[in-house]
């Protein structure tokens, strides 16, 4: 199949949420910065983990909205904007064999949307279209459990939704869903936004809309994600 594909570009405005397999949950979280931007650790500057010396290839899929692909019109994971995090998880010995992210989406539009995805392992990231809508959870959860099914059932890494300014509690609570989802679902789960987040807010200086990452921070989270597609499909 294509190596990714973006579908027509909706509305702007986005989140997303990541997915990988494993029978426990797991959080992460990056150290603060010493430049008073929380979560954005070393302003960008640390070099990325390739993982352990090995010629083995790990494949892997993305399904998201605009933090997985970028806020731009033509934005997608075949070339993502600077807002997204794939800038900071791609290269060897991972490489992305498919994907559905398209700004502005809600996860019931990514369910529409997605077919079968083989990998390895599946990151998704989506639901902040859903605060945005007051989608219910049961409605949001039932989606991701469509999204990863249609997708082939692969190893699942299931993200938190970044934070978000126009709801702040409602990103707490759904992000305590997703966790909670993950471990229901047998997959590993992943917070890389914790840092970033002051009650479900945006800490001073990591977004400049209240909604999307500034690329450092999306690049930052974007190793985090890498170094955690490194250790394999968790099964």
């Amino acid at each position: 199949m294509p190596a990714a594909f973006l579908r027509p570009s909706l509305p702007a405005c986005v989140l997303a949420v990541g997915v990988l397999a494993s029978a426990c949950t797991t959080s992460v979280s990056a150290a603060p910065a010493p430049d008073g931007v929380g979560c954005v650790s070393d302003s960008g500057q640390t070099q990325r983990s390739t993982g352990p010396s090995t010629t083995v290839t790990t494949t892997f899929a993305v399904v998201g909205d605009s933090i997985t692909a970028g806020t731009g019109e033509h934005d997608g994971p075949t070339q993502p904007g600077t807002q997204s995090w794939l800038r900071g998880a791609e290269g060897p010995p991972l490489q992305l064999v498919g994907g559905w992210a398209v700004p502005g989406t809600t996860t019931a539009q990514m369910r529409a949307g997605v077919g079968p995805l083989p990998a390895d392992v599946l990151v998704v990231m989506a639901g902040t279209n859903d605060l945005r809508d007051g989608t219910a959870w049961e409605v949001s959860g039932d989606n991701l459990e469509a999204i990863v099914a249609q997708s082939g059932d692969p190893g699942v890494l299931l993200s938190s939704v970044p934070p978000y300014d126009p709801a702040p509690a409602a990103s707490v609570a759904y992000n305590r869903h997703l966790e909670e989802f993950a471990a229901a679902e047998g997959w590993r789960f992943v917070d890389p936004w914790s840092t970033c987040s002051d009650d479900g807010a945006w800490v001073a200086g990591a977004s400049a809309d209240g909604v999307h990452p500034r690329p450092q921070v999306a690049e930052r989270v974007g190793r985090e994600l890498r170094a955690l597609l490194l250790t394999g499909p968790g099964r």
